[in-house]
């Protein structure tokens, strides 16, 4: 089965602790003429997309327990060539804080939901296109191109969507076998952050 590809355009609003996601979806697998994804309850669909034409937002379906205790099962029909999804919410993705947008640290990876997954073990093919304060630096397993505050990542290869954002971050992974991501050291506990997916696919 070939690997999803996603096109993202990430909304980020550290000062207000807020994330915005308008997401475009192909290659995805389909079941019985749907396709099912999950994605953090905490946030809300604005508009969804199949084929390019607009479908109601679907609600949560109670579709038991998935290994991201965070998220939530929606169900679309099953797009021909891809579909798409506009939500927003609060920053705050998982109940350890380990996934969060805020005033000093946006860490972003599949542990907060934050992007539409079909299954755990996902690796998807991906683009994304965000803003950062201009003195932050960031730490991703894709191609960053840079203009201004303006951001481009690619992915290198099909792997999780990662991003990890501060304005002090002290070391970047180099190697699988370097997983912390470490904040400066005038920096509270709750503003630093393990990114053990990052490590994992920045070879």
């Amino acid at each position: 089965m070939a690997d999803p590809r996603y096109r993202l355009a990430l909304d980020l609003d550290p000062a207000a602790g807020r994330i915005g996601v308008d997401v475009r979806m192909a290659g995805l697998a389909c079941t019985d003429g749907r396709v099912r994804l999950w994605l953090n309850r905490g946030l809300t669909i604005a508009r969804a997309e199949v084929d390019r034409r607009a479908v109601t937002p679907p609600p949560p379906v109670d579709a038991g327990k998935f290994w991201l205790s965070s998220a939530a099962a929606i169900d679309l029909p099953c797009p021909r060539r891809d579909a798409r999804l506009v939500y927003m919410g609060p920053g705050t993705l998982h109940p350890d804080g380990r996934n969060q947008v805020s005033p000093r640290l946006v860490e972003l990876s599949l542990y907060g939901g934050w992007y539409p997954l079909q299954r755990i073990d996902q690796r998807t093919l991906w683009r994304l296109t965000t803003r950062l304060p201009r003195d932050w630096r960031l730490a991703t397993p894709g191609r960053v191109t840079r203009s201004g505050t303006a951001l481009a990542i690619t992915a290198r290869r099909a792997s999780d969507i990662v991003l990890l954002a501060a304005p002090g971050l002290a070391e970047t992974p180099a190697s699988p076998a370097t997983a912390r991501v470490l904040i400066d050291a005038d920096a509270a506990p709750a503003e630093r952050a393990t990114a053990a997916t990052l490590g994992r696919e920045a070879a």
